[in-house]
């Protein structure tokens, strides 16, 4: 099954400095897509090069330490971004260290379980924290056991709608798969 990417922007104010003060956000402001649609550039024109490391579960497994050592490794390598699923269950974690999932279908209704997202949460600040970008994939949906894939139309804009609430005041590219 083809997947059909669609990345959106979202960036806000309220970013806290990085621990080093080499925090390009708070240097050079929020990440905007330039004039020429062609590349990122911060609020102030400087151009924002996207190097990302990508930990599909790192967020939902890591203990706190563990998760610090992988950020500082990567920022010291010279990443500007990490990715990662956002969603348990997925085929490679079905719940989070926790045992938690990101969501139950109750009734016919989704609801997420804010647990879970509290641990992406702190992940998710401490890649902003370490001066990257966080890069959060809202719904994957590629076979059956992704959510993307397995949940109707209105529980993954439900879970998304969710997500992006969740995480509007962080420096984040989010990327939504879906079937196509």
């Amino acid at each position: 099954m083809r997947l059909l990417a669609l990345l959106a922007l979202v960036f806000a104010p309220g970013f806290a400095a990085a621990a080093d003060g080499d925090n390009p956000f708070t240097k050079h402001g929020r990440l905007r897509i330039a004039k020429t649609g062609t590349y990122l550039e911060h609020a102030d024109g400087t151009p924002f090069f996207f190097l990302a490391d990508t930990c599909w579960t790192g967020p939902a497994l890591s203990t706190a330490e563990d998760w610090d050592f992988y950020l500082k490794d990567r920022k010291k390598k010279g990443f500007t971004a990490i990715q990662f699923n956002c969603v348990s269950p997925w085929r490679t974690a079905p719940t989070d260290a926790e045992g938690r999932t990101a969501y139950a279908v109750t009734d016919g209704k989704l609801v997420a379980d804010p647990g879970f997202f509290a641990r992406l949460d702190n992940r998710l600040k401490a890649i902003n924290e370490h001066g990257m970008l966080a890069v959060p994939v809202l719904v994957w949906a590629h076979k059956k056991g992704d959510a993307g894939f397995d949940l109707p139309e209105d529980q993954i804009i439900s879970l998304v709608k969710y997500e992006v609430d969740r995480f509007k005041n962080d420096h984040c590219l989010f990327i939504l798969t879906r079937p196509a």
